[in-house]
C-alpha cells in the first residue's frame, strides 16, 4: 500500500509538472481579448511537443491579427468612400434650398445628386464584388478627360473655397483600359487630397 501510494504521488507530481506549460497556455489564451491579438507567447524549453503547440498558437494569432487589421483598413476605406458622395448629396440639397434658385440651379443640383448617388451605388457594388471572389473584374475603355472632369465637378465646392485653379490635360493618354469605378475612386482620392492640402497661387 505504501509503495502504491508513493508511486501514485510520484506519477501525480510528474504529470503536474509536465502539464504545467499547458496550464500556462490555457490561462494565457483565456486572458486574450480582441485588443490583444498581437500577443506572442514564449514557449517553455522543457518539452518539444509543448513548444510546437506554442508555436502553432503564435502562428494562429499572427494570422488572426493580420486578418483583423485588414478588416479594419477595409472598413475605414469603405467609410471614406461612402462619406464623400453622401457629403456631396447633402451639400447639393442645402444649396438648392438657399434663396430662390433658378431652374438651372435646380438642374445642376439634381445632376450632382444623381452623380453622387450613382457613385454610391458603384461603391456598394464594388464592396459586394470584393466579398464574392468568383465575380470577375469588369474592364472597359476609360476616357480620362471625361473622368477627371467629373471628379473636378464633384469637388467644385472645395476647389472654389480654396481659390484653386484646375485644368484637365490628359496629353497622349486620352483613355486607358481598366475598371472605371476603381480608377475613379483612386484618382478622386488623389485629387481630393491635392485640393485639401493645396494652396492658392494667388
Amino acid at each position: 500500500a505504501a509503495v502504491c501510494l508513493l508511486g501514485t504521488g510520484l506519477v501525480y507530481c510528474a504529470a503536474r509538472r509536465a502539464l504545467a506549460p499547458l496550464s500556462g497556455l490555457s490561462e494565457s489564451m483565456a486572458a486574450i481579448t480582441e485588443n490583444d491579438l498581437a500577443v506572442h507567447l514564449e514557449a517553455p524549453a522543457s518539452s518539444t511537443e509543448v513548444s510546437l503547440l506554442y508555436e502553432s498558437f503564435n502562428a494562429m494569432m499572427e494570422r488572426l491579427h493580420s486578418s483583423f487589421a485588414m478588416q479594419k483598413r477595409f472598413s475605414a476605406s469603405a467609410a471614406h468612400e461612402l462619406r464623400t458622395p453622401l457629403s456631396t448629396i447633402i451639400t447639393s440639397a442645402q444649396v438648392a434650398r438657399l434663396g430662390e434658385p433658378s431652374l438651372e440651379d435646380y438642374a445642376k443640383s439634381l445632376a450632382s445628386v444623381e452623380r453622387s448617388a450613382k457613385r454610391l451605388q458603384n461603391v456598394i457594388e464594388d464592396l459586394l464584388r470584393l466579398c464574392d471572389e468568383s465575380t470577375p473584374l469588369e474592364l472597359q475603355d476609360v476616357p480620362l478627360a471625361e473622368m477627371f472632369s467629373r471628379i473636378l465637378e464633384e469637388l467644385a465646392s472645395p476647389i472654389r473655397e480654396k481659390g484653386l485653379e484646375t485644368m484637365v490635360d490628359c496629353g497622349s493618354f486620352p483613355q486607358v483600359v481598366g475598371n472605371y469605378s476603381l480608377l475613379y475612386r483612386a484618382f478622386f482620392n488623389l485629387v481630393e487630397n491635392a485640393v485639401k492640402y493645396g494652396t492658392s497661387s494667388g
